[in-house]
């Protein structure tokens, strides 16, 4: 391959050109053998991905990209028209969340059809866009689907080192005795909470 300094401007051309028939020629094959070699290599290709993004150069350029006029127009227009499209909003929430969480928009809703369109925990309806996906996550493997409400709640026995009946035991023994059972306290209920 040439340098482009080292050629004229004409023979650089003539370069460009004969790459772009060349690409149009075999174009099935080259892209075939490109998804051939991301699939044997995805794992490592992610892994490097990831490293490069966490890198001063990665956000440093992504900063300059995001600061020039015409991605901010670009960004201001399309946020105006995913704004009135709810369509638009759910295709795009149902990518984001394939592409964080691994499960495919088809597996989520197999998941979703299997637990009869219901949280695995609170057993409620689960609607919109706010149903998590529920992990191990020590394996990484997928659990199931949740309501954000159980999800958060999940996570946060998990965080305070308790098991779930653990957890359920403790709740049981506060709310059958209740530590301000005996002060006669009530609430007032002034405003939220």
């Amino acid at each position: 391959m040439p340098k482009k300094a080292d050629c004229t401007p004409e023979q650089w051309q003539k370069y460009k050109d004969s790459q772009k028939a060349h690409y149009e020629r075999n174009r099935e094959r080259l892209l075939q053998e490109k998804r051939e070699y991301y699939e044997n290599n995805k794992d490592a290709i992610l892994a490097r991905t990831k490293a490069y993004a966490k890198t001063d150069k990665a956000r440093a350029r992504m900063s300059a990209y995001q600061s020039l006029p015409e991605v901010k127009e670009r960004r201001r227009k399309n946020a105006a028209a995913v704004a009135v499209d709810p369509e638009v909003l759910a295709i795009r929430a149902a990518y984001r969340k394939a592409w964080k969480t691994g499960v495919s928009p088809e597996e989520h809703a197999a998941i979703l059809n299997k637990q009869g369109g219901i949280c695995g925990i609170c057993q409620n309806p689960l609607t919109g866009t706010h149903i998590a996906t529920d992990h191990c996550h020590e394996t990484g493997l997928i659990r199931g689907l949740l309501c954000q409400a159980c999800n958060t709640t999940e996570g946060r026995i998990r965080k305070l080192g308790f098991t779930p009946f653990e957890f359920a035991q403790r709740l049981h023994d506060y709310l059958s005795n209740p530590p301000a059972a005996d002060m006669a306290l009530f609430w007032l209920n002034r405003g939220k909470g």
